[in-house]
């Protein structure tokens, strides 16, 4: 039976801008087991970077989760202090890549060897098995 790796319930999001709210993430929910690979797809501006800055809690000052749970590994990230959140899950846990990957990634190397090469930073995944990782 697979092992639920992250939980996202009803989770709702609002950007407080001066007075009034715009709705950018509405109930959104999803399991993603391990070893699973999940996609987000959709057009512009439709909340798929906002998705993943609420899941790793690097949201805007202006952006309010107003419902929702996100479990990682049985942790509710809503819960953990920004201290715990930089020192036990970003980086460390999850890792997002952002929209512009030019930015992120050098089109000269596969991406298969600069994302081995991030794990080997790892304290703890500096092991030959980090590509299975």
């Amino acid at each position: 039976m697979p092992e639920t790796l992250l939980e996202v319930s009803n989770l709702t999001l609002d950007y407080n801008l001066g007075s009034r709210k715009m709705r950018a993430l509405d109930r959104i929910s999803f399991n993603l087991d391990k070893g699973q690979v999940l996609g987000v797809a959709g057009e512009s501006g439709c909340g798929k970077s906002t998705l993943g800055l609420a899941i790793i809690r690097l949201l805007p000052r202006v952006a309010e989760i107003r419902r929702g749970e996100i479990l990682f590994d049985g942790t509710d990230l809503l819960k953990l202090s920004e201290e715990q959140m930089d020192r036990e899950i970003r980086g460390q846990k999850i890792t997002m890549i952002f929209q512009v990957p030019q930015n992120a990634l050098n089109p000269v190397f596969k991406i298969e060897t600069q994302m081995t090469d991030i794990l080997r930073v790892q304290d703890k995944y500096q092991n030959p098995g980090s590509r299975k990782r």
